[in-house]
């Protein structure tokens, strides 16, 4: 082949064996060519359109195939030249396409080379605003070309920084947010290295613009506040007031995160101290595109927009292309290399923060911790008006929590600059405050209570002279048994129990613990274990391992049956029961072993199990009354469980420690729910995580008999992130399996079946119950109970891989599965109507009870009788009473059997005791989320992405669409969702969690087509609202059930 290509003497003798070449190489395992001898061809050849491509493509082909071969045989520069032209000197898209790919072949082994001669540069300023494959390819070779050494091409990538900052406001999320990370890094590693290259990042370049528009449109608030922090470093070297602005109007609303709070204090914080600059931004510069006369070499301005030359008259085009893109490269690199440049001659100026002050109160004394606490000190000193009373009291108030929960801190000494103009009101509210060594004696604090006969009330002074922090703490004893009226002071006292965030130590999730198992009290085994595994499956190990030995010689007993576990972890035993959760459940543990990880218990180097009976005393969970009567969520609490939710070992094992955990089962209501849907009922992310972890499975079903073909699919082991295709269909992917889980949410509910009790009885085929589903009383049956194991399993597989379901479960069965007592009104609210009329039976005489021919059998199911012979014993008066009881005790205890299925199937997959970390309404509302609400024009704008070419400013047919949108009814806009997603109804938090997108394709009369995996409606530009209408609700209506590969 070598010989072949270097001995062709004419062009088109090369065009064969490159192809040959092309198609050839990917299959052999050795190199069919040495690249020396394609550089030669190169070299030789360039100017030839047709062989240069070709050669680009057989270069790619062979550095895909050995990329190390760059080790040995780097590139020349005069290569790299060679291909330069080839990219942007024949105006050719495909040409350019061929180079950028190898680009990013060549980036890894010589990335200096690349971004040196300015491929980066180029292909940024000519097509950043390409085809999104290209603009993603893009992105990717910025990324890799950050491995330079960053001082010695400090000039060369701040060159990019304009077009890739350009590109965080990308309609595609995944150039957005490469080119948004791409930023992150220059600020962390870049751009602190020396103070000029700050100067620059903020006066000559455009970063700082594009970064505060995405700041101020953006809906993330990670993203908002993590441009903060970087803004926040920028501020010594002049930051716009605009900062200020909009900080004051973002990050301090209702529903601002922690994280946006914290980062507006810190730049705060920054801005105090230096003040922020005034100036046009049009002094920004911006990329050039001057260009330079080839006659006479004059620069002439791009804004005049001539054609000619204004010294010689000469014409634009007779330079060529290619020098033009080098010459602004290199005028480029020269404006930004750094020197002793020093700030631009704008002077700062102070900015007012006063009106900051309440907003930084209320986070610092509401939501803080203590670092933050701390830390902001000096920024709240500054908003405090040392003649306002009131600010004395908040600015002590501050310091009063600090000192009453962080003892060791010495508070004074973070404020011994502050001046009141009043010192002898200071040094009372600091003594009230606790700050002062002259604290409120013991005697004061009982004034603001009033105890009569163990009975608790705020006192009328307490009414007047509200308490401080300091003061209930003192009282705090009295406040856990008072009633309401305390509950300010009992909400107060759990939060701060969160104030320092000391989260327990653990080990990396993918370091192995030694364990120590003993099978008896004589022999024992040693093993490692994953930290993911939890205590239930290495157990489920043991006792297969011991079913598998026979003979007398075996380590284990065929016959051992553990029935108590205890861990024994740095003497502290904890002792749970074997029999899956359901019993721990029932015992109220205050967790349940069964399914914590060792990190949970210990850190020493060998954990010990002692998987024999034990004769020992359960413990039950430590009694929280206070906890119950708090209905709102806990700042700090929330934050730090926010936190740990973000550990990857615990997003992968959902796992909380358990002084987190306690709080959250006793009132789940303690942390936003937003917080825990995404930690205990999975995600995207969670979903991408697990697969990494544990790979994937793709299952086969069949839509005709749904039920029968998923019981299979649904024993899939946990450790794999499921799929599921349609038999007979193409389709496969996260679109047919939301489809999946949306149909067979459904198919549970067919009468067939006859799981559910059913309220109204007509001939529809699915069960119609308005307080939701609740087991029907003869649902008892081997069969049924199978059922209902596998909709355990149905249940949490959709937790696990983050699918929506579409579920009506009755609150009475949802407090059953969370192992709650139910009453009897739990009962009644299943069906109102018939237990209305069981309770005015006692309104009727003897002769209309005779008259109505009732029989000791259960109403609504036939011959079901509730006693021997039931179905020949009549109801009167005077056995009514007996009736109604045994109708009562059929219902209650009737439940039990399909609670414990379903709890037994669900923990075959996950641990059941998540569902106690949310009410029953919420898992209503998780699992069948409202579908009744309309959206809004500015919802669907704001929630729905348009690319293609397609605008929601600009396109009519985007503007047709979206009032189409509007004027869709309820079955409309299920149809709409379950094309395009795959399952009928929004999550909790609407259209912001689906993210849509609408991509333009070419206009030829077709129905409108989708992509649920990427939830993309792919929509052509339909010329009348008419024609659109009529379409797309002909394509949701008819293009259901079934998926395609388009």
């Amino acid at each position: 082949m070598d010989d072949l290509l270097l001995t062709a003497g004419d062009p088109d003798a090369l065009l064969v064996p490159l192809f040959a070449l092309i198609e050839s190489q990917p299959l052999e395992k050795e190199r069919l060519v040495e690249l020396s001898t394609l550089v030669t061809v190169l070299d030789r050849w360039y100017y030839c359109p047709s062989v240069s491509m070709l050669m680009i493509r057989a270069l790619n082909a062979v550095l895909d195939k050995d990329p190390a071969i760059l080790d040995e045989e780097p590139f020349t520069p005069s290569t790299f030249e060679t291909i330069l032209f080839l990219g942007f000197g024949l105006d050719d898209i495909d040409a350019t396409s061929l180079v950028l790919d190898w680009c990013l072949l060549v980036a890894s082994h010589q990335p200096t080379s690349i971004l040196q001669h300015g491929f980066l540069y180029l292909f940024l300023h000519e097509h950043h605003h390409a085809h999104v494959s290209l603009r993603r390819r893009l992105t990717k070779l910025a990324h890799e070309l950050l491995h330079v050494d960053t001082q010695r091409n400090i000039a060369e990538l701040l060159s990019c920084a304009d077009s890739i900052a350009e590109m965080t406001l990308d309609s595609d999320g995944q150039v957005a947010r490469k080119a948004l990370q791409w930023t992150y890094y220059m600020m962390q590693h870049a751009i602190p290295l020396q103070p000029t290259y700050a100067i620059l990042w903020v006066h000559h370049t455009s970063v700082l613009t594009h970064w505060f528009t995405l700041f101020s449109t953006t809906k993330d608030m990670n993203i908002q506040a993590a441009l903060l922090n970087f803004v926040s470093q920028l501020v010594q070297h002049g930051v716009d007031s605009e900062w200020v602005e909009k900080s004051f109007d973002l990050c301090f609303t209702s529903t601002s995160s922690y994280p946006l709070k914290q980062a507006s204090v810190r730049f705060l914080a920054a801005i105090s101290k230096v003040g922020c600059m005034q100036h046009d931004k049009t002094s920004v510069e911006q990329l050039s595109s001057s260009w330079i006369c080839q006659t006479c070499t004059f620069e002439n301005p791009s804004d005049v927009g001539l054609s000619n030359c204004l010294v010689c008259d000469a014409f634009r085009d007779e330079m060529p292309r290619l020098d033009h893109l080098k010459s602004t490269w290199r005028e480029r690199r020269a404006q930004l290399k750094p020197s002793d440049s020093t700030l631009p001659s704008t002077v700062f100026h102070t900015v007012d923060l006063s009106r900051f002050g309440p907003h930084v109160y209320k986070f610092l004394r509401y939501e803080a911790l203590q670092d933050d606490v701390i830390s902001s000190l000096p920024l709240f000193q500054k908003l405090v008006d040392p003649s306002n009373p009131k600010h004395l009291f908040h600015f002590a108030d501050i310091l009063g929590i600090l000192a009453t929960e962080s003892e060791d801190i010495d508070v004074l000494s973070h404020v011994k600059d502050f001046a009141p103009h009043d010192t002898t009101l200071w040094n009372q509210l600091l003594a009230k405050h606790g700050v002062h060594s002259t604290a409120t004696n013991t005697s004061d604090w009982k004034q603001f209570l009033e105890i009569e006969n163990d009975v608790v009330k705020i006192s009328e002074y307490a009414s007047v002279n509200p308490p401080t922090w300091f003061e209930t703490k003192k009282t705090l004893k009295y406040v856990a048994r008072s009633p309401a009226p305390l509950l300010a002071l009992r909400r107060d006292a759990l939060d701060f129990l969160f104030f320092k965030e000391q989260a327990p130590s653990f080990r990396a999730w993918n370091e192995l613990r030694n364990c120590r198992i003993h099978v008896n009290p004589t022999q024992c085994v040693d093993t490692l274990v994953h930290p993911l595994l939890c205590l239930k499956s290495l157990v489920n190990a043991v006792q297969e391992a011991a079913d598998n030995f026979k003979s007398s010689e075996d380590k284990f007993s065929s016959t051992m049956k553990f029935e108590t576990l205890v861990v024994k972890a740095n003497e502290h035993p904890i002792i749970s029961t074997f029999d899956c959760w359901t019993k721990a459940r029932q015992k109220m543990l205050s967790s349940d072993s069964l399914c914590n990880t060792f990190d949970e218990y210990t850190d020493s180097s060998i954990m010990e199990l002692f998987l024999y009976p034990q004769d020992m005393p359960m413990e039950t969970t430590l009694p929280l009354p206070a906890v119950k009567h708090i209905k709102e969520p806990l700042p700090r609490l929330s934050w730090c469980v926010e936190r740990l939710c973000q550990i990857e070992w615990r997003r992968l094992s959902k796992q909380l420690p358990s002084e987190f955990s306690s709080f959250l089962r006793a009132q789940p209501t303690l942390v936003p729910l937003n917080i825990r849907t995404k930690f205990y009922m999975g995600d995207t992310s969670t979903r991408e995580m697990r697969e990494v972890a544990g790979g994937r499975h793709t299952a086969q079903v069949y839509r005709t008999s749904l039920i029968s073909s998923s019981e299979s699919v649904l024993k899939w082991p946990s450790s794999n992130v499921l799929y599921v295709m349609f038999e007979g269909e193409k389709g496969h992917g996260v679109g047919p399996t939301a489809e999946f889980y949306s149909d067979l949410s459904r198919e549970f509910g067919h009468c067939q079946w006859g799981l559910w009790h059913i309220v109204n009885r007509n001939d529809d085929k699915y069960v119609s119950s308005p307080s939701g589903w609740f087991p029907a009383v003869d649902a008892t049956t081997e069969k049924h109970l199978r059922i209902f194991d596998m909709f355990g399993r149905f249940l949490a597989r959709s937790s696990l891989d983050g699918y929506s379901i579409n579920i009506h479960v009755s609150v009475a069965f949802l407090k059953a599965l969370q192992g709650q007592e139910l009453t009897w009104r739990d009962i009644e609210s299943v069906d109102p109507n018939f237990f209305g009329s069981l309770t005015r039976l006692n309104k009727y005489s003897h002769e209309d009870l005779d008259a109505m021919e009732l029989y000791f059998t259960m109403p609504g199911y036939g011959s079901l009788e509730l006693c021997e012979q039931g179905s020949e014993r009549k109801v009167n008066g005077d056995n009514l009473a007996e009736y109604v009881s045994l109708i009562q005790a059929k219902w209650e205890k009737s439940v039990q059997a399909q609670v414990e299925a379903v709890l037994q199937g669900y923990s075959q997959l996950a641990n059941p005791a998540a569902l106690q970390f949310f009410i029953p309404e919420e898992l209503q509302e998780l699992w069948e989320p409202d579908d009744s609400k309309l959206w809004t024009y500015e919802e669907i704008v704001a929630n729905i992405e348009c690319s293609g070419g397609y605008s929601w400013a600009t396109s009519s047919i985007m503007s047709r669409l979206g009032d189409l949108l509007l004027t869709m009814n309820r079955t409309e806009r299920r149809c709409f969702l379950q094309f395009v997603t795959g399952t009928p109804c929004l999550p909790v938090d609407g259209l912001g969690q689906v993210k849509m997108s609408i991509v333009r394709v070419p206009y030829t009369g077709a129905l409108p087509t989708s992509n649920t995996c990427q939830r993309c409606l792919k929509l052509p530009e339909y010329e009348s609202a008419e024609e659109l209408q009529v379409k797309l609700l002909l394509a949701i209506a008819e293009g259901q059930a079934y998926f395609a590969l388009d």
